[in-house]
């Protein structure tokens, strides 16, 4: 497996450096990278955190969880409509539930996933921690910007953002590591929500 190792300098005001390690491998599936962050040291009161950006497009996206609900943030926040599950499988269809303004809210899940045109784009937390070691809706989050208004200039797009977070060091005791799998998975042509349900769930 190739590995690409790097390390941050010291952040001002934290005494720590930002460790992180890229790993390239492949599986029935097909090809993976597998992100590893970490803090040295691991301070209290920190997370190691990865966020990925993409385009917002439908406002949709796919979490694989128990339940369908989301868990509101803060007061501030416009949290998603309730998620809805797709056939016997434990994954659920999320969307904004208003297009006007910004959506975010948590998840207890360890995968998220967008779908763009034939190709699905999944993060996977392969370091998860038991849930209970999270706050409420800390450990998997997802924001989508509001849809812009036809008055935008044509060169802006809305975004989404799919972040997981480690457990802060204080409620495991110990110091923590995040490692995310990040794939692009080629579907078949007129591949439903069902297909790709299956998928996810083989994850």
């Amino acid at each position: 497996m190739d590995k690409i190792v790097t390390q941050s300098k010291l952040l001002p005001g934290y005494n720590t450096k930002i460790n992180k390690t890229i790993q390239l491998g492949a599986d029935k599936l097909g090809s993976y990278a597998l992100v590893t962050t970490a803090l040295e040291p691991c301070i209290e009161g920190a997370t190691a955190w990865s966020v990925v950006q993409v385009p917002a497009k439908d406002g949709v996206f796919y979490v694989r969880q128990d339940t369908p609900d989301c868990i509101r943030l803060s007061e501030r926040d416009n949290p998603f409509a309730k998620g809805k599950k797709i056939g016997n499988t434990n994954i659920y269809r999320v969307e904004r539930a208003r297009k006007d303004c910004n959506s975010k809210a948590g998840f207890d899940s360890n995968l998220l996933a967008v779908r763009r045109g034939d190709f699905l784009f999944t993060l996977v937390d392969r370091g998860r921690y038991p849930l209970d070691k999270y706050r409420p809706g800390e450990g998997t989050q997802a924001y989508v910007d509001r849809e812009e208004s036809d008055n935008t200039s044509k060169d802006s797009e809305s975004y989404m953002e799919l972040e997981f977070a480690s457990p802060y060091r204080e409620d495991i005791g110990a110091d923590t590591i995040l490692k995310v799998e990040w794939r692009i998975i080629k579907l078949k042509s007129g591949s439903t929500e069902e297909d790709i349900a299956q998928i996810l769930t083989s994850l």
